[in-house]
Order: C-alpha cells, then structure tokens, then sequence
C-alpha cells in the first residue's frame, strides 16, 4: 500500500510496508557500516593505495564484516566513504530523507531514511541510486534532517574505476 506524508515542502513516500526482519536486516548494514567508517576514520590503515578521479583508496589494518580491507574517500569531503557495493555519509544530524541529482536529470523521489540510518546519523546509498551515480559525472543530494536541509555536490570522477578497483583487487581482499 502507498502512503504519502507532507513534510515542509517535500513528499515523503513509502512504498510498501517492510516486514519486521527487513528493519533488522537494515540495522545490521548500518551498524557494519558505521563500525567500518569509525574504525577508518581513526587513521587505522596502512597507506592510500591509489587514486582515481575524485577519489583516493585507503586499505585498512583489518578486514570489514565482508572481508574487504579497502574503501574510497571523496577528496572534497572525507565524511563521504566508496565501497564497492554502496556509498556511505555520515552526517552531523539524524537524516529524514534525502533526494538526489546525478548530472542534468531530474530529481528523485524523495527516499526515507531507515530507522538504523537515523540512529547513526548516516546514509547507506546503495541499489538503484548508486548504479546511477556510476555511470554519472556529478551528484547533488539534499539531505532532510529533522532542523535542515543539508545540500551536497559531488564531482563524481573517478568512481567507476575506483568501484572496480575496489570489487577486484587482491590487495583490498587479503
């Protein structure tokens, strides 16, 4: 069932209802993320590996819940981390929901943030948002929070060979 709900000047939509193992399953990426993201951001890696476009790989001191030991950061912001399944924000509010911009085309729906995205005051984009920003060459969002709008711009170069880089190299899966 569609249910829609008016916030501010945004539509908020949900398109169907999520069963209760869904939630669980949402926190869990979530919780992963936001341990890979602390354990990156305490300066535990070894050294930048490469650098793509926009984009500098670092691999870690230890492996992530996926057995992946690399991850991209956007040279313009470093709360803005590529890994090869999804991009990932952290942000300084709990987000809302978030709508986004890949080159001149239309915006997106707006998409609700998870319940686990909230509690960890971050984005986990992945699935059909991401795919699209691989093959684009800018990225803009709006970022609902529950006091703002956050607005982000992303000069995308470099990302589909980082994602490669990132899918493939032994390096980032020893």
């Amino acid at each position: 069932m569609q249910q829609a709900t008016i916030f501010g000047s945004y539509r908020l939509e949900t398109s169907r209802r999520r069963s209760p193992g869904a939630f669980a399953a949402a926190g869990l990426v979530a919780a992963c993320m936001v341990v890979l993201w602390m354990a990156s951001a305490s300066a535990d890696y070894d050294d930048t590996v490469v650098t793509f476009g926009n984009w500098t790989v670092h691999k870690t001191a230890q492996p992530s819940a996926a057995g992946s030991r690399c991850f991209a950061v956007h040279q313009g912001y470093g709360t803005i981390q590529l890994h090869y399944s999804g991009l990932f924000i952290l942000l300084p509010e709990k987000p809302r929901g978030y709508r986004y911009w890949i080159d001149s085309n239309a915006a997106s729906g707006m998409q609700l943030a998870s319940l686990a995205e909230q509690e960890s005051a971050s984005l986990d984009i992945a699935g059909k948002a991401f795919a699209a920003m691989q093959i684009g060459r800018r990225l803009r969002m709006e970022i609902l929070t529950f006091t703002k709008v956050l607005e982000v711009e992303l000069d995308l170069a470099g990302i589909t060979e980082a994602i490669a880089f990132l899918a493939r190299d032994p390096a980032c899966r020893s």
